[in-house]
């Protein structure tokens, strides 16, 4: 079974963001383009897992990424890790996120 988190963040910017969830889960994150995704956003890949750091904000067409947490400025998303336990442990000490789907496939 694959598990699918998604983590809402708030208290500063994309890159403040990302310097906070590197630190906590000893990952490095590359900077990416993509209009899909809303402009630039950062990506950690390969094992043990795929995080994405992106902002929740409209795009041309007024479309959210998320748009039933339009609260939540950076979305954090964290895909199908070999380490959820300890990687739980390290979320909750990362300052401002809050878990906000939870989807095991």
């Amino acid at each position: 079974m694959k598990r699918f988190d998604l983590y809402g963040a708030c208290g500063g910017s994309l890159e403040e963001v990302r310097l906070r969830v590197q630190h906590g889960l000893d990952r490095d994150f590359v900077l990416h383009e993509s209009g899909y995704r809303g402009g630039e956003y950062f990506r950690a890949a390969g094992p043990p897992e795929e995080v994405l750091l992106q902002t929740n904000a409209p795009d041309e067409e007024g479309y959210y990424p998320e748009p039933e947490f339009r609260e939540w400025p950076i979305l954090v998303y964290i895909n199908d890790s070999q380490r959820w336990g300890e990687l739980d442990r390290r979320i909750a000490e990362i300052h401002s996120l809050v878990l906000l789907r939870s989807e095991t496939v």
